[in-house]
């Protein structure tokens, strides 16, 4: 079995040695090599992650009968393969630095995310959520404050919190990140994530992954094109905002709120600095 794969993130380390099955869903495939590095197989119509490649529907089907957890494939021209299959080298790239140009008024978010129910981990349904009695939203506004300040902000108690293979509190983490990346609010300060060595020992290796990659700007397509329709008020923000919900059980709904407490805090803090 040969497979092409239609196209891959442009920020994924060289794909060399030998990378194994770490785990296998629905909709993506994770695999992983010798130094701990992601490579996520995305089914075609999911979008892909800053560690991605797309995969058509069928071929995805076929891959996941025969990488079951444990399987080892070899690098190969750019490619992997196994006795079974081989993946070409993708030939297309999506670039997934996130633009550092988008202006986002706070309200234009919370707006849409009015009439949805969609339960968090964490913090209760999205339209039901009080910024002002949540514990761990209180814990975001101080961090991002002292960020803000030149302070290291401390994410112990939000890192690696929460259900799933992406615990709540990284999903926020990385909708926050994805927010003040899309609106050059990152720039001259400390840094705001921990290094990739604290991330891999706070939480989840899939989560580490996206907080890693988070923190030098790169995020999933899902992401781009919401913050996107955010910034220009086009058609198809519901229908970006449903892709987002849909992303594991709490996912995108932890992201969203995160987008949407960052929006609100960083309205406040600049017309406090003003």
């Amino acid at each position: 079995m040969i497979c092409s794969p239609l196209a891959a993130s442009d920020c994924l380390p060289p794909i060399s040695g030998v990378w194994i099955c770490e785990n296998r869903f629905s909709h993506a495939i994770n695999l992983r090599n010798a130094s701990h590095q992601l490579l996520t197989l995305h089914r075609y119509g999911q979008g892909i992650s800053p560690m991605g490649w797309v995969i058509r529907c069928a071929d995805f089907d076929r891959l996941a009968h025969f990488l079951e957890p444990e399987t080892r494939l070899t690098a190969m021209n750019g490619g992997l393969h196994t006795p079974y299959f081989q993946l070409l080298k993708p030939r297309r790239t999506f670039c997934l630095r996130m633009p550092d140009t988008l202006q986002i008024a706070p309200q234009r978010l919370r707006q849409y995310l009015t009439p949805y129910s969609k339960t968090t981990g964490l913090c209760g349904p999205l339209n039901q959520i009080s910024h002002s009695t949540s514990p761990y939203l209180q814990i975001f506004e101080t961090q991002l404050s002292r960020w803000a300040q030149g302070l290291a902000p401390d994410w112990r108690s939000i890192i690696g919190l929460g259900p799933g293979l992406t615990p709540s509190g990284d999903d926020m983490l990385v909708g926050m990140m994805a927010v003040l990346h899309a609106t050059s609010y990152t720039a001259q300060l400390p840094s705001l994530l921990p290094d990739e060595k604290q991330l891999t020992a706070l939480t989840t290796s899939v989560s580490a992954s996206y907080l890693y990659y988070a923190r030098r700007g790169y995020f999933s397509t899902t992401l781009h094109t919401l913050l996107r329709r955010l910034a220009c008020g086009s058609q198809g923000i519901e229908r970006s905002l449903e892709s987002m919900l849909h992303h594991g059980h709490t996912s995108g709904a932890d992201t969203l709120l995160g987008m949407d407490l960052t929006l609100r805090w960083q309205y406040a803090h600049l017309r406090r600095v003003e």
